[in-house]
């Protein structure tokens, strides 16, 4: 147990990392961020790709261990990236942790790094802790394309077993700790939101958004994030191909990378939106704040989410958010004063984005709402958060 005068020195384990983008590695760093300011450490202890190599500040707190990696994530799907498997890693961690002198353990993920993360916890006899970053029965629907009760069953089982051998589990939003109720976890769940650095995120290069990709006066429809089938992001195409009936100044911006890129190309172009809708592809972190804060809205079609760190992103730069009424959406949109929730279905998005569209006042007030609204986030604030828990085991 870790007393509370002392130094909380975290190890979170993943699955993934960098060269790879997403909310878990994001999450991570805001995490990271926070810790260093309030006087503790956290490690990440994380898969090592071929071919890569750490060459940004803070990299002395990423632990690459070997991985045997599976097919490439256009099969699984997860992107660019293959999906590395722990192997051969367990003395040299247990050495690495006692190095370091960790005091607790926590998982991304209830599986592979996960589960050596548990395992060299419980022969240091140190409090272990997971959190949940992904609603994994509605990802096994739309990307394994599972039945629902099978898909259901799939998540409660994985998640649970892996939770019973926690001290706490760390959901992202009351809606997901709901969730796991539903699923008969039994292990404490504390709601500790995503956390944003303010300052490491507008501390990327200046770029001219509109410049570059010859938008001019549009209004920007923005989404940011992984480009995968479970995202919907179909839904936000067809989406703006209504409101181009009845709005011509407006352009859908699509930031990220994945496995989903030449099927919603293909789409774009069968519905002639490649005029209207651009791909940019894989844009670093902290050059993000560029596209934010030329953007009319933040719009997202997915109900997959557990706490996006991209609303917190949209927030801080004035970008309203408009997204289904779904568990992780409808804690962080606070609807019709930071953003828009919708009906969820495809004519009830629709129709909340073009509301937002025809109605620039409304815009307005909720691009200042959400500007006030963020400073709760604050990583140093959310990060204090996770240490009380960890003080509390």
């Amino acid at each position: 147990m870790v007393k509370r005068d002392e130094q909380v020195r975290l190890a979170v384990f993943s699955n993934v990392w960098e060269p790879y983008i997403n909310g878990v590695i994001i999450s991570a760093q805001n995490f990271m961020q926070g810790f260093k300011k309030l006087g503790h450490e956290l490690f990440v202890f994380c898969p090592r790709y071929k071919d890569f190599s750490e060459n940004e500040e803070g990299w002395e707190n990423i632990i690459r261990l070997n991985a045997f990696e599976t097919l490439k994530g256009y099969s699984i799907p997860l992107g660019r990236y293959s999906i590395p498997i722990p192997f051969g890693n367990f003395d040299s961690v247990l050495d690495m942790l006692n190095l370091l002198r960790v005091n607790a353990v926590m998982t991304e993920h209830p599986a592979w790094f996960g589960t050596l993360a548990l395992n060299v916890a419980d022969s240091l006899k140190i409090p272990k802790l997971c959190s949940i970053h992904c609603q994994w029965e509605e990802y096994f629907i739309r990307n394994w394309h599972l039945p629902r009760f099978l898909a259901r069953y799939a998540s409660k089982r994985t998640f649970n077993k892996h939770a019973e051998r926690c001290n706490r589990v760390i959901a992202p939003a009351q809606g997901i700790k709901d969730k796991l109720l539903e699923y008969k976890v039994k292990t404490p769940i504390e709601v500790v939101p995503n956390g944003l650095d303010f300052e490491e995120f507008m501390s990327g290069e200046k770029i001219n958004v509109r410049e570059k990709y010859k938008i001019r006066d549009k209004r920007i429809i923005l989404y940011v994030g992984r480009v995968s089938n479970e995202k919907s992001i179909d839904e936000l195409l067809f989406s703006i191909k209504e409101a181009k009936q009845v709005h011509n100044d407006i352009c859908g911006v699509i930031v990220g990378d994945g496995p989903d890129m030449n099927r919603l190309k293909k789409l774009t172009k069968d519905n002639r939106l490649e005029n209207d809708v651009i791909f940019t592809g894989r844009i670093p972190h902290n050059q993000l704040y560029n596209f934010y804060s030329e953007a009319y809205m933040f719009a997202t079609a997915s109900v997959t989410e557990v706490q996006p760190v991209t609303f917190l992103e949209a927030y801080y730069c004035g970008a309203p958010v408009i997204a289904k009424n779904a568990p992780g959406n409808y804690e962080t949109i606070i609807n019709k004063r930071t953003g828009i929730l919708t009906h969820n279905s495809q004519l009830g998005f629709s129709i909340g984005l073009c509301w937002l569209l025809s109605d620039p006042y409304l815009r307005e007030r909720l691009s200042k709402n959400a500007k006030q609204e963020v400073m709760k986030y604050d990583n140093s604030i959310v990060s204090q958060k996770l240490i009380d828990v960890i003080y509390s085991i």
